[in-house]
């Protein structure tokens, strides 16, 4: 028998079988064949596209919000008010004692605290003695005393000797309060002294100084700077007397101090002994300036 026929018949069989699969493969997996991507690929360029073919959509942000209702609002590099509320941008948790000692300068930092149900004063002399002697000034305000004091907030805010820091809005002491309570006592003050005083406190001191780790977050996180002390003149201790209080920032103050007093009522002898504290700290060759100054951040 001859095998050729038989052999070529075979052949074109299995040529149109290659074609048929050819065929059915093109048909499934069309005629590209690059492999596809993955479902998860398609459907976010999908939602791309449809996004980009969306048309665009007006949407007021809350600071238009803010304005079309009338409220202060603004944006600038380092701080946002919105609505009436002044946003500073959080720093690094720390506290400050006393400034560079290679300078020698010294700051001078007043207290102006009251509390919920108390009623404190303000010694106008020692803000005259310090106009007179053209010496520089920090007052750490409390933010209900603005509120009860606003005539001497205002005029505080307005005299280019002196800067104003914020000491809470009601002087509660920040280690027997929860953190929310830190915050509000801290930003309550914060709007109700740049409301009193047209002034941005960048630095807070602690009632009594008393703080913990709770309460460094918090005043970090609000922005601003803790601020305490070197030399304490005992000022709010009726027994402490004039003589007493020259003495001791005599005998402790030195390059970078911070000098604590009151001038809320609660500086015993503070008016008395400031003329001379002011003279003996010149007479050593100390520039009397702002915190800000004593920590390089001011003019």
């Amino acid at each position: 028998m001859n095998k050729r026929p038989f052999i070529f018949i075979l052949s074109v069989v299995l040529a149109i079988g290659c074609l048929i699969g050819v065929g059915l493969t093109y048909m499934v997996s069309g005629s590209d064949s690059v492999p596809q991507p993955p479902r998860q690929t398609i459907r976010e360029a999908e939602a791309l596209r449809v996004a980009r073919e969306r048309p665009p959509q007006v949407v007021e942000s809350d600071i238009e919000l803010a304005v079309d209702q009338e409220e202060t609002a603004s944006i600038a590099v380092d701080e946002v008010v919105v609505a009436g509320a002044l946003i500073l941008p959080p720093v690094l948790p720390g506290l400050v004692e006393n400034g560079p000692r290679e300078a020698p300068q010294v700051a001078l930092t007043f207290d102006l605290c009251e509390r919920d149900r108390d009623s404190a004063g303000f010694d106008e002399k020692i803000v005259r003695i310090l106009q007179e002697m053209d010496v520089k000034a920090t007052f750490f305000m409390g933010g209900k005393w603005a509120e009860t004091h606003p005539d001497a907030a205002r005029m505080l805010g307005a005299e280019g000797l002196f800067e104003m820091a914020n000491h809470s809005y009601s002087h509660k002491l920040f280690t027997e309060i929860s953190g929310d309570e830190m915050k509000s006592q801290v930003l309550k003050a914060q709007d109700s002294i740049r409301r009193h005083t047209d002034a941005t406190p960048r630095y807070f001191r602690y009632p009594a100084g008393a703080y913990n780790d709770v309460a460094l977050r918090v005043v970090a996180d609000c922005g601003l700077i803790p601020i305490q002390w070197d030399v304490v003149t005992g000022d709010p201790d009726p027994n402490v007397k004039a003589a007493a209080m020259i003495r001791e920032v005599k005998s402790r103050a030195r390059n970078g101090s911070i000098i604590i007093m009151h001038a809320n009522g609660r500086g015993r002898h503070t008016a008395e002994a400031l003329p001379t504290i002011i003279d003996e700290l010149r007479g050593k060759g100390f520039e009397l300036v702002m915190v800000s100054e004593l920590l390089g951040e001011g003019s």
